[in-house]
């Protein structure tokens, strides 16, 4: 063999190396590979190996659950995503196998690295929207605390209102631990720990938003309906605790078949369980709201209420459904942008969407409290947690004048409620 025809074969044989295919890395060191519970199944000598990949944010291609998250590794080992259009270098990924004990199949799932800017995006939004819950719940603690002092407030209709943001309050402090408890980097044990009463009180504040409804549409359409108002107070409790209960059994039940909480993030990780448990029973209860919001604005043109009655029950229920609208637009943003936002939030649009959702509570505050001025006249009077509120508020004209109104009915009409009915 001539020294131009070594050249060439050594040649072609440094560039078969350098471009030859190369294998994608594995995730897990060990002999199967497997992955249950976003953890690398133990090896011979008992001991569970790391995840390879050096990044501290991931997130995971399943295209065995869901069709978008179909990929595939190119010669060079570079994974390729048709759906998203994007490609990623070998040391950004690694693939891995899990095992579906259900139908008892194992498959091959990736988990990717998020580029850096992604990342960041990520941590500022979990702090921003950490920072921002935990304001909702001071304020949140500071309208119970209100309604708590003023005695004024002891209604069923202001009780159903204290569990309701009381509800949201839990929450709000589940979720917020949530974000500082990065779902991408959570032990499973404590995903499931904040994932299930994080549910169990989304599902009870809109139950319990749907009993504030109810007793407005009461007392709009039904006003000479004589009750035992206990009774009915106690039919409140039983609807608004036995649909989450009921909600939160099905969703156990399915979690113990299939694992749905916890399995890649600390909430659900497919988008049926997401649509069908989450966003279905809240989309019927705001649409029951709706309903009976319509139907009680009709009884408002009735001719038979005197109009400083009429004034009233408009003033309270214009005052309610500020409250359901505040429910209901963060369900539509959380929605939108779960929709559009591929499930992580990387675009700056959807972090300061997010970041506003999560001051919920300031709002509430705001309708509750600070924009209602019969409860700005009283707080004029008292001191509550050691602040002094404006004397200026006690010349504010009382818009609402409920209790007045509906007692000069009832001495008209021999139908009002009695006078100690509301403190059962």
């Amino acid at each position: 063999m001539d020294l131009h025809k070594f050249i060439i074969i050594l040649l072609i044989f440094c560039v078969n190396v350098i471009h030859g295919k190369q294998e994608p890395q594995k995730c897990c060191r060990n002999e199967k590979n497997l992955l249950i519970d976003r953890r690398c199944v133990p090896d011979r000598t008992g001991k569970s190996p790391n995840i390879i990949l050096a990044c501290e944010e991931k997130y995971m291609l399943n295209p065995y659950e869901m069709e978008e998250d179909a990929f595939n590794v190119t010669e060079d080992a570079s994974l390729f995503v048709p759906d998203m259009g994007s490609s990623f270098f070998r040391d950004e990924y690694c693939l891995v196998n899990s095992h579906d004990e259900e139908l008892n199949e194992t498959y091959e799932i990736a988990l990717v690295c998020f580029p850096e800017n992604d990342t960041e995006i990520v941590k500022v939004s979990f702090t921003l929207k950490a920072i921002f819950i935990f304001i909702s719940v001071f304020f949140l603690f500071l309208t119970l605390y209100i309604y708590y002092r003023l005695p004024e407030l002891r209604q069923t209709q202001d009780k159903v209102t204290m569990f309701t943001i009381s509800c949201l309050t839990i929450f709000l402090i589940f979720l917020g631990s949530m974000q500082i408890y990065s779902p991408y980097t959570s032990k499973y044990d404590i995903c499931l720990f904040l994932a299930y009463p994080t549910y169990f009180f989304t599902m009870a504040y809109f139950a319990w938003l749907n009993c504030v409804i109810i007793n407005v549409w009461k007392s709009v359409v039904l006003r000479r309906w004589m009750m035992n108002e206990g009774i009915w107070y106690m039919f409140n409790h039983i609807y608004a605790w036995t649909i989450p209960a009921i909600l939160m059994v099905i969703v156990d039940a399915k979690h113990t078949i299939k694992p749905s909480l916890g399995v890649e993030s600390c909430w659900f990780h497919q988008n049926h369980d997401q649509w069908m448990l989450v966003y279905l029973p809240i989309s019927i209860m705001l649409g029951l709201n709706v309903i009976l919001c319509i139907w009680s604005s009709i009884y408002l043109v009735n001719p038979s209420y005197t109009p400083d009655t009429i004034k009233a029950l408009r003033y309270k229920c214009f005052l309610y459904l500020k409250l359901l609208l505040l429910g209901g637009f963060t369900w539509i943003f959380e929605v939108l942008s779960y929709t559009y936002n591929d499930h992580s939030p990387s675009a700056w649009f959807w972090v300061i969407i997010d970041s506003l959702n999560c001051l919920h509570g300031v709002l509430v505050f705001c309708v509750l409290i600070l924009w209602r001025r019969r409860i700005r006249k009283e707080l004029s009077r008292r001191k509550i947690m050691g602040i002094r509120w404006p004397s200026s508020w006690d010349n504010i004209d009382d818009d609402e004048e409920e209790e007045v109104c509906l007692e000069n009915e009832g001495n008209k009409t021999g139908s009002a409620y009695p006078t100690n009915m509301f403190t059962n």
